[in-house]
C-alpha cells in the first residue's frame, strides 16, 4: 500500500516538476528562477553544461559573454593590454574616406609662405590672401566625444588629460597647360588642416593642427602626403571636426597671361584626393584615378590613466 501511494505522488507531481518556475520576491516568475532583487553569490558559478554533464566555472580572467536570444552564455578570453599609471588608453576610434577630392584653382591661392597659427578660425578671414582661405574635403567631417575627466590641485603644469590623434593620407597631383613654357618645373605648395568646434552645431572651427608640402615636376606629376596630429586636452563634450585644404604658393604665379595665347605661361592645375584631369583648358598627363587618389582619415581618442 505504502509503494502504490509513493508511486501515485510521484506521478501526480511530475508534470509540476517539468513545468515548475521558482519566483524570489515576485508572485508572477517569468523564468525558472526569477529574482526580484539583489543577489550575492558566495561560491564558483558554473555556465554550460548539460543532464549529463557539469557547466564550467570557465578558466582565470575570462569574461563572460552573452550569446543573445539564440545562445547560451559562455566563458571568452579577452586580450587586454596593461595600462601603467600615466599611459593612455585608447577611447574610441573612427575611419572615414573621401572619394571626390578637391579641384583648387589659382584663385583661391594664398600669397606664399604665410605661418598659420593654432586657434585661427575656418571662417575668420576674408580676401585672396588670407590666411584661412580653406576648403573642406567632402567627406572628412565627423564629430568626437571627449569623456570627462577629473583634475587635482596636485596635477603639475601641463599635465594632459586627453589625446585625439588624427592621421590622415590622400594624393596630391599638379598640371599644366603648356608645360615647355614654364620657367623651372612647376611646383604648388599646400596645406591640410584639422579644425574643431566646440559643442554640438558650434560653427565656430578652430585650427588645431596643420601640414604643408609641396608637390613639383612635369604635368602629371603626383606624391603620396601623410599628416600626423596630436592635439591635447580637448574640453569634454562634443566636438565637431572638417579637415580642410588650401593651396598656398605656386611656380608660376597668378596672375597668368591669356591661357589662349601660345607664348602664355602655364596655368598649373593642383588636387587633393583626385586627378587633377577635367581642368578648362584639358591638362596633360592624367595618369592616376579616383581610385588611386582617395583620402582616409583616422581619428583615436585617448584618455589618460591618472589612477594608481
Amino acid at each position: 500500500m505504502k509503494i502504490y501511494l509513493l508511486f501515485l505522488l510521484l506521478f501526480i507531481t511530475f508534470p509540476y516538476h517539468v513545468i515548475a518556475q521558482v519566483g524570489i520576491n515576485t508572485e508572477k516568475p517569468r523564468a525558472a528562477l526569477d529574482v526580484n532583487g539583489d543577489v550575492q553569490v558566495r561560491g564558483k558559478v558554473k555556465f554550460g553544461g548539460t543532464d549529463t554533464t557539469d557547466g564550467s566555472y570557465g578558466e582565470a580572467g575570462q569574461l563572460l559573454r552573452s550569446g543573445g536570444t539564440s545562445g547560451n552564455p559562455s566563458w571568452v578570453t579577452v586580450n587586454i593590454p596593461e595600462v601603467p599609471k600615466g599611459g593612455f588608453y585608447m577611447q574610441s576610434s573612427q575611419v572615414l574616406k573621401d572619394t571626390v577630392g578637391l579641384l583648387i584653382s589659382h584663385t583661391n591661392q594664398g600669397n606664399g609662405g604665410t605661418p598659420y597659427d593654432e586657434n585661427l578660425s575656418l571662417y575668420g578671414e576674408t580676401g585672396a590672401n588670407a590666411r584661412m582661405n580653406f576648403i573642406p574635403i567632402p567627406a572628412l567631417n565627423t564629430f568626437i566625444e571627449i569623456p570627462e575627466f577629473a583634475t587635482q590641485p596636485s596635477d603639475p603644469p601641463g599635465t594632459i588629460y586627453n589625446r585625439t590623434s588624427f592621421s590622415i593620407q590622400t594624393v596630391v597631383q599638379i598640371g599644366n597647360k603648356n608645360p615647355t613654357n614654364a620657367s623651372g618645373d612647376p611646383w604648388v605648395s599646400f596645406a591640410i588642416g584639422i579644425f574643431i568646434s566646440e559643442g554640438k552645431g558650434n560653427n565656430n572651427y578652430k585650427l588645431k593642427g596643420v601640414r604643408v608640402g609641396r608637390v613639383a615636376g612635369n604635368s602629371g606629376s603626383f606624391q603620396t602626403f601623410d599628416v600626423s596630429v596630436m592635439v591635447d586636452n580637448l574640453p569634454p563634450g562634443h566636438h565637431d571636426i572638417i579637415v580642410a585644404a588650401r593651396r598656398r604658393d605656386s611656380n608660376p604665379k597668378p596672375p597668368y597671361a591669356n591661357i589662349t595665347n601660345p607664348g602664355a605661361e602655364p596655368r598649373i592645375a593642383f588636387a587633393i584626393g583626385r586627378p587633377a584631369e577635367g581642368w578648362a583648358p584639358p591638362i596633360t598627363g592624367a595618369n592616376v584615378n579616383k581610385f588611386m587618389t582617395q583620402t582616409s582619415l583616422k581619428i583615436d581618442v585617448y584618455k589618460k590613466d591618472l589612477e594608481d
